[in-house]
């Protein structure tokens, strides 16, 4: 149920997370939201494998403690693959609030990183979707966040919600 990497929940763990969240069992069912978030590592793939596969998994090691410490201690955060994480925000449905979140999660992944040799500086994306505004469903949500994340990788604005255009 958790990446062998970083530790984190995994895919399948998050999305019974989110399931089990979404079915009122678990509070609070009313506000909630999902953000996902892509490294946008295809710009630095060859950077990276010069240095080898060992550079290339300190780097998302590193990313995840730092996503780790950015999100609240009742948020999910997992690995969904690759250089994509997702985090379940619960008690959160204000856009301001969610806004804010992204800003902070923005800021602590675009930091320089380091490792060995190593140096970079990524521009992630995040898409964000609301419950229900954005799907009643985990796969609606999920969906429409990632959505949400190219459009923001597209315009390159940080982040996006899911709802705008």
């Amino acid at each position: 149920m958790h990446d062998a990497l970083t530790l984190l929940p995994n895919r399948e763990y998050f999305r019974a997370r989110l399931e089990l969240a979404l079915s009122g069992n678990e509070p609070p069912h009313q506000a909630l939201a999902v953000l996902y978030l892509s490294l946008n590592l295809e710009d630095y793939i060859l950077p990276i494998n010069a240095y080898g596969h060992h550079a290339g998994d300190e780097f998302i090691k590193m990313i995840a403690r730092r996503l780790v410490a950015a999100v609240r201690a009742e948020d999910m955060l997992s690995r969904q693959g690759k250089d994509r994480f997702a985090c379940l925000v619960p008690g959160r449905a204000k856009r301001d609030e969610l806004s804010d979140l992204a800003g902070i999660v923005l800021s602590a992944v675009s930091t320089p990183l380091e490792a060995g040799v190593l140096h970079l500086c990524v521009h992630p994306s995040i898409g964000i979707a609301i419950y229900p505004l954005h799907g009643t469903r985990a796969e609606a949500l999920l969906m429409n966040a990632e959505v949400a994340m190219n459009r923001a990788k597209q315009n390159d604005t940080g982040y996006a919600f899911a709802d705008e255009r």
